[in-house]
């Protein structure tokens, strides 16, 4: 029985001393939104026989790294739907012996909230309420975050600002509204739009329905009536296109995805859906 002790303690000490003396790739990962940076922690083990190590990443998007602490940044195949990535770490000693080890992650990527939303004013004669009129997000999971004027909040998912709280901002002039959505993967987005509307004068901030040819589009677009101050703005809210003064048509370099165009016609706002393929 003694010997069958010692035998076994001979053996788990060669084992684990074996293990000591081996590389061992070894690193972690947190799951994150899309287009976040993803910071791996290197904690493989070299022993000191073998000087250094090569370290080769694979991360399971076509890209490769050879730095020990890389970082990289995740972008989803389709913004609106998670992925899976997986990803490699080969750990090779540079002198001899020498020897090799890998090792296996899977990163989750979560979409951000789409913020992008419409607002409209439902007049009742001598009183007016702020409601959205359309909005891209309305999971009751997210935190929502309104802001009207830089003072009238809400935090529910499609409010209505009744008119006591906005009748001092329905005065012809503009102001910033602002929808903040977090979602429960700590995902963020922001959408900021202008918010202006005189009850005195209706007819100057209605939303002008202007024809915005072709749609979808390789990325010249043309116009139907002259527009001043054109931008476009992606689902997130993130202005990439921006030309002042007066247009007829634009020519856009921009990835293939799902955009809104904003510009001003006769001093009303219009609001375009486009694709860009």
């Amino acid at each position: 029985m003694k010997q069958l002790i010692l035998f076994t303690l001979v053996l788990t000490t060669a084992l684990t001393s074996t293990a000591q003396d081996s590389i061992q790739a070894v690193f972690s990962v947190l799951d994150i939104c899309d287009g976040s940076e993803a910071v791996f922690t290197n904690t493989s083990k070299v022993p000191s026989k073998f000087g250094s190590a090569n370290y080769t990443w694979t991360f399971g998007d076509g890209t490769t790294s050879t730095s020990q602490f890389p970082t990289h940044v995740y972008k989803l195949d389709d913004p609106a739907y998670g992925q899976s990535f997986t990803i490699k770490l080969v750990v090779q000693s540079k002198s001899f012996p020498m020897e090799i080890d890998s090792t296996y992650r899977v990163i989750e990527v979560f979409p951000n909230p789409n913020a992008y939303f419409e607002w409209d004013v439902n007049n009742y004669g001598n009183t007016q309420e702020v409601v959205i009129d359309s909005q891209a997000t309305t999971d009751a999971s997210n935190l929502y975050q309104w802001t009207l004027a830089g003072s009238v909040k809400s935090s529910e998912v499609s409010p209505v600002f009744p008119h006591e709280k906005v009748s001092p901002y329905l005065d012809g002039s503009t102001y910033d509204f602002t929808l903040f959505i977090r979602t429960m993967n700590s995902c963020e987005s922001t959408y900021k739009t202008d918010f202006s509307y005189n009850p005195l004068s209706v007819s100057n901030t209605e939303i002008s329905k202007v024809k915005i040819y072709p749609n979808p589009s390789s990325g010249e677009l043309f116009f139907s009536t002259s527009l001043s101050d054109v931008k476009v703005r992606d689902l997130r809210g993130a202005e990439v296109y921006n030309q002042a003064g007066v247009s007829t048509s634009i020519d856009l370099n921009l990835s293939p995805g799902v955009y809104i165009l904003e510009a001003t016609k006769d001093a009303k706002h219009v609001a375009q859906r486009l694709v860009i393929e």
